[in-house]
């Protein structure tokens, strides 16, 4: 019976499902589709909409109707954890749910298909388990595969630029597989590539190299579209398929005659996951969503959209918790926190500890350390990661802390404070200021906001300071990188502001360590800052609880009470004559 088994294997966007079609439309296989996807249980209870380049697929997963002991056997973790596994792991988790996946579809047809895209580096263990069974392995030219992978990506975020460059590009988990495989694969550590596409292609030859090793047959996607019979006769003969391929012909489109992709953004928002990125993180299992909670006449979600109703944009009103009504519950909430071993991201990590599981993250090891024990024993959970926010791994490791889940609350404190005339200052210095309190900003936001607008629910907390608007003088790098971290947080208000509360926190000095990473040019700019903050009235336990309102009011801005806020409306009343004022007192302190 196990001879009748063919298993195909390939990589996201290889052609994998083409030849799935081809299978299921010779009626000889029972065909079972991706059965290591994430989200397979929230699609057996609401099936996917079809990617329109997967030609005459009507339904992906209709075949496991029937298929009862899914939900209990089946783990989300497979598709995105332990990705390398050989004949002498044990995995017998994965052996008893493929077994029972397989005897099932052998009750209902003498011959069995499976597709995967998540099994590359385990074909050692499953050629170990199922001897007799034939793998069947397709592959792309790296640069389509490549090209496929990030026009998919441009369709659903419904621009140009979807972070392609970075070498931390996520989507389709490929940041996520590297990093898992690392370990076996040194070259893959985001250390070794400079760009996403460098870091990809490592992936891609080992991935080949794989394929190649254990599967009976290798079939490039090329061959496939334009040598179709040919191509389809050996594959046929390798695995026993007696079907006419003349007959399927019909079925291959060759990309030259696809239509271009659509430009229509996906209905759930224009910013999706870094979805593809990490699938697992919106899955219905990791957010622990059941088939109670989703309406039956609710409007079908993108193939990479976790099973959550559709909520109609006049419904899209903040209450008092900060989720949108009408938005179905989630059963758990994370804040993230950055900066949060001291200072106000730790006074924010108090009042939130006894509403949600915290993840901070801070540069300090030391003080996170002392955090975690501090904060425990509130009944959540308190993780944390120790790492630069500018360095893209600290968030590619905080996102994995997470497993799977969305943040409600996402509150970016950490920052240093850069001192210096704009004229003297190294650019060195410019250049830290900028990345660690804007581009930390954006790194974050490129981690978790996609997550928190597609699900229409959740707090976006920046904190910038007073220094963006007053302008005062020797604070040059200071005040443009806050200036920088407002004119974000407004942007991404007017992208995703309906979705979810988008806060931008200007505070003056307020007592705090933020003159321990102080980086100043002279004694008397060093003296300075330590005097204003050391002489302030006001300790970071006292902003938090009023910036943690003002977010779940949906302040776009908020400025604290008294001589923050005073400062704020004279600056908009009379721009030119404020900025005077600043500098003649700034002058008048010198004498």
């Amino acid at each position: 019976m196990m001879s009748n088994l063919v298993l195909v294997s390939g990589d996201f966007c290889s052609g994998s499902t083409l030849l799935f079609t081809l299978f299921r439309k010779t009626d000889e296989y029972y065909c079972l589709y991706e059965p290591l996807h994430p989200k397979l249980k929230g699609y057996l209870i609401r099936p996917p909409p079809v990617y329109e380049h997967h030609f005459f697929v009507e339904d992906y997963f209709a075949e496991y109707k029937g298929f009862n002991k899914v939900k209990a056997l089946f783990n989300p973790d497979w598709a995105h954890k332990g990705l390398w596994m050989t004949r002498e792991d044990e995995g017998d988790d994965l052996y008893r749910y493929l077994s029972y996946l397989i005897g099932s579809a052998f009750g209902r047809r003498s011959k069995v298909l499976l597709k995967f895209n998540r099994m590359t580096f385990r074909l050692d263990w499953l050629r170990a388990r199922f001897p007799q069974a034939k793998i069947v392995h397709i592959f792309r030219d790296k640069k389509a595969e490549w090209n496929s992978i990030v026009k998919r990506m441009q369709q659903w975020f419904g621009r140009e630029d979807v972070g392609q460059a970075n070498v931390n590009f996520n989507h389709f988990d490929l940041a996520f597989w590297c990093e898992d495989l690392k370990a076996q694969f040194p070259q893959l550590d985001a250390r070794n590539s400079s760009t996403g596409y460098e870091r990809f292609c490592k992936l891609w030859e080992l991935s080949l190299a794989a394929h190649r090793r254990h599967a009976d047959i290798s079939i490039d996607y090329a061959d496939l579209t334009h040598d179709f019979e040919a191509t389809c006769k050996r594959l046929f003969d390798a695995v026993g398929c007696c079907a006419n391929f003349a007959t399927l012909k019909p079925l291959v489109i060759p990309p030259e005659r696809q239509k271009p992709l659509s430009k229509q953004r996906n209905r759930l928002g224009w910013y999706e996951r870094l979805i593809i990125g990490h699938e697992a993180a919106a899955g219905m299992h990791a957010l622990g969503y059941s088939k109670s909670v989703i309406p039956s006449d609710a409007s079908r979600e993108s193939s990479f959209s976790p099973s959550i109703p559709q909520v109609p944009r006049e419904n899209r009103i903040m209450n008092d918790t900060g989720q949108k009504k009408g938005a179905v519950v989630a059963p758990v909430s994370w804040a993230v926190i950055s900066g949060g071993a001291s200072g106000l991201g730790l006074a924010i990590a108090k009042e939130l500890r006894h509403d949600c599981h915290l993840l901070l993250i801070d540069s300090d090891a030391p003080g996170l350390a002392d955090c975690q024990q501090d904060l425990a024993g509130g009944g959540h959970r308190i993780e944390v990661v120790v790492g630069d926010v500018s360095h893209p791994e600290t968030w590619v490791r905080a996102r994995a802390c997470l497993e799977g889940a969305v943040p409600h609350w996402l509150v970016q404190c950490a920052g240093i404070a850069v001192m210096g005339s704009t004229a003297e200052t190294p650019i060195d210095h410019w250049r830290k200021a900028l990345e660690v309190n804007f581009l930390g900003l954006v790194l974050g936001c490129q981690t978790f906001a996609a997550d928190m607008a597609r699900l229409g629910k959740g707090h976006i907390v920046h904190i910038a300071s007073l220094a963006a608007v007053a302008a005062v003088p020797t604070y040059g790098p200071d005040a443009a990188s806050k200036a920088a971290v407002v004119a974000m947080t407004e942007t991404l208000y007017n992208e995703i502001g309906d979705r979810v509360t988008v806060t931008v926190v200007c505070p003056s000095y307020f007592r705090s360590k933020l003159a321990d990473r102080m980086v100043a040019q002279t004694e008397i700019e060093r003296n300075g800052l330590e005097r204003m903050i050391s002489g302030s009235s006001r300790s970071a336990d006292d902003l938090a609880p009023a910036i943690i309102r003002a977010a779940r009011r949906g302040d776009l801005y908020f400025f604290p009470p008294g001589q923050d806020r005073a400062f704020w409306r004279l600056k908009r009343l009379m721009p030119v004559r404020t900025l005077r004022l600043v500098r003649e007192n700034f002058q008048s302190m010198l004498r």
